[in-house]
């Protein structure tokens, strides 16, 4: 089963991401580094995140919902290590 890391899981377009892959086959690992995104995710999908780090172990797909003025700073720390 292919892993899939969901970085901004708690945000409005990572939710809707969480929602339609929690239906899928995927295993997914959500991440979500405000609290509040946190608890939005947990009420509407009873879905706890976990560590970056954890999430990106052995992932072979990696999704960043997360806003377009740090996709280039997230993507900078989490590239180099990757598979």
């Amino acid at each position: 089963m292919t892993k899939v890391a969901l970085l901004g899981a708690g945000g409005k377009m990572g939710v809707r991401l969480a929602t339609n892959l929690a239906i899928s086959d995927f295993e997914v690992a959500h991440v979500e580094i405000g609290e509040a995104g946190r608890a939005r995710l947990k009420a509407e999908l009873g879905i706890d995140c976990i560590d970056r780090d954890a999430a990106l172990q052995g992932a072979g797909v990696v999704i960043l919902a997360v806003p377009d003025t740090v996709i280039r700073a997230v993507a900078a720390q989490i590239v180099p290590t990757l598979a």
